[in-house]
């Protein structure tokens, strides 16, 4: 059994291969080019421990933590980019008091908080991976998934997603609620029509070739 290892800094995944119950699979790592070439050199840095690599990082772009700050919200306030702190301070709580969406509502918040783990990975437990060539085996399987496209962490693009994604979500959502609660299969196929006809096709066919677009 391979293990999803979501925080690769917790006491319990420290000590546990410090303690030798995960391969170590750094050395490996030249035997298997498109595995090596996919994880960032930075991200091999963070995720490893005591200077060894124990899983494979399941990366994203290094900066895809950040501060987001709507530039239409500042524009229509006023207000310049924060630079510092206090100018943060001073922004958010003009996003929250001062209406930037311009609706006269007081729905708008200054900040909003979410946490996005990026340095976690799989790892592979020698309770079940007994054995060199059966790491070998498994190492042999991501190198060929590597292979399929030119990064397998990059995000694709849907310009209808980003436009629609809420709603045709809803649709879904909503869907699934009302057969969960009356079992009526015919009105979630309807929802799936309804889903495809204002944009879930269009969804599809985008991801589609984005994902053509870097296949080998």
């Amino acid at each position: 059994m391979i293990t999803v290892i979501t925080d690769m800094k917790t006491p319990s995944f420290l000590n546990a291969a410090r303690a030798g119950q995960f391969w170590e699979v750094g050395p490996y790592l030249k035997d298997y080019p498109n595995i090596e070439k996919a994880i960032d050199p930075l991200v091999k840095t963070n995720t490893s421990i005591d200077g060894k690599i124990y899983g494979i990082a399941r990366t994203r772009n290094v900066a895809r933590v950040g501060l987001l700050i709507r530039q239409d919200w500042l524009d229509s306030l006023g207000l310049k980019m924060p630079q510092t702190m206090d100018e943060i301070y001073t922004v958010a709580k003009a996003f929250t008091e001062k209406d930037p969406d311009k609706n006269g509502k007081n729905d708008t918040y200054g900040i909003g908080l979410g946490s996005d783990r990026f340095w976690n990975g799989l790892a592979f437990p020698k309770s079940s991976v007994k054995t060199e060539a059966h790491l070998k085996i498994i190492l042999s399987f991501y190198n060929r998934t590597k292979d399929l496209v030119a990064n397998a962490a990059e995000p694709f693009i849907s310009q209808t997603w980003s436009e629609k994604g809420g709603e045709l979500n809803k649709i879904i959502t909503d869907s699934i609620t009302k057969y969960v609660m009356d079992g009526n299969w015919d009105e979630y196929m309807k929802a799936i029509d309804t889903w495809q006809q204002r944009g879930g096709t269009k969804v599809i066919e985008e991801y589609t070739a984005a994902y053509n677009a870097v296949k080998k």
